[in-house]
This record gives C-alpha cells, structure tokens and sequence, in this order.
C-alpha cells in the first residue's frame, strides 16, 4: 500500500525521522563536537531502526528512548575510533553504571569545551580546568583580566547550553 509518494512504513519513518531527529542530532553533536560527523551518526541511527522496524514501530515513546541509546553508542564508538577515548586508561571505566556515566559525563563535557572558540577554550583551559587565577593568566597572555573574564563569562554561558541540550536528551 502506498500514499503520498510511498509506502505506509516510508511515511511513518519519515515522520519519525522529523520528529526525533533534532533531538537525536543534539545530543550527538554534544558528545563528538562535529557536524558532518554528527550527519552521519544520526542518519546510521535511523538506518539501525530500519533494521529493526517490526519491534519498535509499535511504541513511539519506546522507539525514542532506543534511539536516543543507539545515537549515543554510535558517538561514542566514533570517539573510539578518533582516538578520543584511547585516551582513558582502561582501568579508569567502573564496574557501576554510575562510574561510567561519570566517565561519559567527562567525554561530553571536554568535546563541548574542544567545540568554543580557540580564545574561549584557552581560558576556561586555565581558570576553570587548571585553576590559574585569572589575573596570572591576564598578565602571562598579555589580555586584560576584563576582557578575561567577559570571555570566561560567555564561555560558560555557552558550555552551559550545550550541556542543557545533552541533559535533555539523556
């Protein structure tokens, strides 16, 4: 059976896909920081749900709920490959789900940081990561410790909706 230009399942998944990708497309691009590949998790996301459409069509809250799961597994398998998490020392990933969340929180937090600018990572690098007061940092970098602190400020202000989109999407 076919409407409007394809089947039935074309026009539930493409329904589906408008309504839960920009969720699913935040949260991945919180997690890897990078737009092309966050096209491409997000769209391998639904391709797994093609795969599985016969169990997960029946609920559409169910389906949400898996693939927001599946969006993040496929970024952090990403991180994995960019040698993001190659990083961590094994022997750092618990044996608890909230030691792992802790790790994961860690991983989204440093990909939102590498997403700022290079003068807004730089100083919540030193002040709120390193501890440097800001007026050493100020007088070592040669940039007044106002214009410092109104990068710090809007630096934060944009970790802080990055990381509200993440928190949303979990």
């Amino acid at each position: 059976m076919t409407m409007r230009g394809g089947t039935v399942l074309e026009v539930i998944l493409q329904d589906l896909f408008e309504s839960f990708s920009p969720l699913i497309r935040a949260q991945v691009f919180a997690i890897v920081g990078d737009a092309s590949a966050t096209d491409d998790l997000v769209q391998a996301t639904f391709l797994a749900a093609l795969d599985h459409k016969d169990s997960l069509l029946v609920d559409k809250e169910l389906l949400k709920g898996w693939l927001l799961i599946v969006a993040r597994n496929r970024a952090i398998d990403h991180l994995r490959r960019s040698s993001r998490l190659s990083q961590l020392d094994v022997g750092t990933l618990g044996s608890s789900h909230e030691e792992n969340n802790s790790v994961l929180d860690r991983l989204v937090i440093e990909s939102a940081i590498d997403t700022l600018s290079s003068d807004h990572r730089q100083v919540v690098q030193e002040v709120l990561v390193n501890g440097t007061p800001l007026v050493h940092l100020a007088a070592t970098i040669g940039v007044p410790e106002g214009t410092l602190r109104s990068r710090l400020h809007y630096a934060v202000k944009i970790l802080r909706t990055k990381l509200d989109n993440v928190h949303d999407t979990r």
